[in-house]
């Protein structure tokens, strides 16, 4: 286990499940990780108890920590995703210690944190196309925020009625949102930031867009990108159930209520499943809550390995 720099002994936080290898390998980084993401050999994770962003390098299991003074507002399935990586580091939204709207560029390279000020609440945060794209509320309209990586400049706006998105996905040839309580699905051109169809995807609340095995996901839907056709609906597993992420050919997802990640076969159907919280060692077990049980909060595919978010189900109602 791989304890970051200042950290106690009974700080517990991350959980590696190296599903490709069948191991599994928990490396700490604080006590309650809210948030990961993964590019290249690099993975981040937000801690929300230690106001932190933490850099993990998938090889080494080195670790470095950052503080970060920026809290996001919603890190919920219905909104987000709150951090996001790239090749230069990670980017964090949220609200500063006097609540004003940021943007925090965390870089790779060890240095300190670029905050970009914006003129509204970040809702979620995606990176692709040559571009960070921000779904952001204010109080006329939300909008989808094209910025400029290297400058942290708005080089575009596209404009929605208020609250009608709230998380944000990239891939497949477009950007993508969902407005969660109005159950629709946005699609949007990369260079112009356009609104190029929209889908009503349900009568209830809508959870975060995936981007799984070339397909859209949203709820128990999945839609063809280019056509915005059904191409399936699921049975089981409901946004509740926590996060979803697509990798090595696959869709996984995270089963909080069990602890469980699961890995979709090509039937839509189940075609594996890891207990997380039981695969961790009796040493992290004991530093969750003396009962062995933890939290899954956030998943994300790496190089070559799936990363599991586990979080004390002391702060959590969600062990199993």
């Amino acid at each position: 286990m791989v304890m970051p720099p200042g950290a106690e002994s009974g700080e517990i936080v991350d959980a590696l499940e190296r599903v490709r290898q069948g191991q599994a390998g928990p490396v700490a980084v604080g006590r309650d990780p809210e948030a990961v993401a993964a590019h290249g050999h690099r993975v981040w994770v937000y801690n929300l108890g230690g106001g932190g962003v933490a850099s993990v390098d998938d090889r080494t299991k080195e670790v470095q920590m950052t503080p970060v003074h920026a809290r996001p507002v919603d890190i919920g399935v219905y909104a987000g995703p709150v951090l996001a990586a790239d090749t230069g580091g990670a980017w964090l939204i949220g609200l500063d210690d006097s609540s004003r709207p940021v943007l925090v560029r965390i870089p790779g390279t060890g240095g300190r944190p670029t905050v970009y000020p914006l003129d509204r609440e970040p809702r979620g945060v995606a990176v692709g196309y040559g571009a960070v794209w921000v779904v952001a509320h204010g109080e006329q309209d939300s909008q989808l925020l094209r910025v400029d990586p290297a400058t942290g400049r708005v080089t575009h706006r596209t404009r929605l009625p208020r609250a009608a998105i709230d998380s944000v996905a990239v891939g497949l040839g477009y950007v993508w949102a969902v407005g969660s309580s109005g159950g629709t699905l946005y699609r949007f051109a990369v260079r112009t930031g356009e609104r190029r169809g929209q889908l009503l995807v349900g009568s209830n609340r809508a959870p975060r867009p995936y981007l799984m095995r070339g397909f859209v996901w949203v709820g128990l839907t999945v839609f063809r990108p280019r056509t915005l056709d059904v191409e399936a609906s699921l049975g089981c597993c409901s946004a509740d159930a926590g996060e979803r992420a697509g990798g090595f050919g696959s869709a996984w997802s995270m089963d909080i209520s069990t602890g469980t990640l699961v890995r979709w076969g090509s039937g839509w159907d189940v075609e594996a499943t890891v207990r997380v919280v039981e695969e961790l060692p009796d040493f992290a077990r004991r530093i969750y809550d003396q009962g062995g049980s933890g939290c899954l909060t956030s998943i994300a595919a790496g190089t070559d390995s799936m990363w599991v978010t586990v979080a004390s189900s002391t702060s959590y109602s969600c062990g199993p």
